[in-house]
């Protein structure tokens, strides 16, 4: 919840997370919805620094975009498939539950 509200790093210990020990929580914003979490834990003894934190933050954003873009690409191969009337409407209700995003 708190990676969705602020679109911050969230340290570990702070969410009250079922993870153990301690980390961040880097969230992967696409288009300005929360659409997952690059998880990770601090170094026995460490934390990770300043540099790190936004290396990593620029990691998670890079990821979720090119999450994004593998779905548009799926979602481009849905619609070619129905406009060729290749695959039954069963199989493309099928194809678009696993692509559409929840919560």
């Amino acid at each position: 919840m708190a990676l969705r509200t602020d679109h911050e790093t969230v340290e570990v210990p702070e969410v009250g997370s079922a993870l153990p020990g301690d980390g961040c929580l880097f969230p992967m914003i696409v288009l300005g919805n929360l659409r997952g979490a690059l998880v990770c834990r601090n170094r026995p003894g460490e934390h990770y620094a300043p540099d790190e934190r936004v290396l990593l933050t620029q990691v998670a954003g890079d990821v979720g975009a090119a999450l994004r873009i593998l779905r548009a690409r799926d979602n481009e191969s849905i619609v070619a498939e129905l406009l060729t009337g290749k695959v039954s409407a069963q199989k493309l209700r099928q194809k678009a539950r696993g692509l559409a995003y929840t919560g």
